[in-house]
């Protein structure tokens, strides 16, 4: 496992520091549930790119954009970072499509223990990641964090998940 702050210097770059890893040297660095999104393929016109690939555009995408907004970044993109991580569990099909009821929640709680690990305090998690995770689909809800943070954080999460 890696640690906290390796964690969110690689976030900083995603597309440098994790485009090219394998599924094991993710499973090793973050933990098979974070492996199971490598090359996991979404069968959605909604994104054109497997799981992990989405997640770190994603991460990529908000960097470029928050760098332009009063936001707290390294949450941003931690929870970016893990916002789907739940779909290969949840996934089902229907229709032709794999659908992914309740992967939100699901993966805010899947993230809570996997960041524990990471050395992510619970108080962060729970008032800041976990919140936006839980509600990054929802651009009404205000968490605990100032009003104006909350609504730039959710529009940038919103936004990038069409990827």
């Amino acid at each position: 496992m890696i640690t906290k702050n390796d964690l969110l210097k690689t976030l900083e770059a995603p597309l440098l520091y994790w485009s090219t890893a394998s599924k094991e040297l993710i499973s090793l660095f973050l933990g098979k549930k974070a492996a199971d999104m490598v090359g996991f393929d979404q069968r959605s016109p909604h994104h054109c790119y497997t799981l992990f690939e989405h997640c770190i555009h994603t991460v990529d995408h908000i960097n470029s954009e928050a760098n332009n907004v009063m936001t707290d970044t390294d949450l941003l993109r931690v929870a970016a970072f893990f916002h789907d991580i739940a779909k290969p569990q949840v996934a089902f099909e229907k229709n032709g499509r794999l659908v992914f009821y309740g992967h939100a929640h699901k993966s805010a709680d899947m993230a809570e223990g996997l960041l524990i690990n990471l050395g992510f305090d619970t108080e962060e998690i729970s008032d800041n990641i976990k919140g936006q995770l839980n509600k990054m689909k929802k651009m009404y809800f205000i968490f605990n964090l100032q009003a104006g943070k909350a609504i730039i954080s959710m529009i940038l999460l919103n936004r990038q998940d069409l990827l």
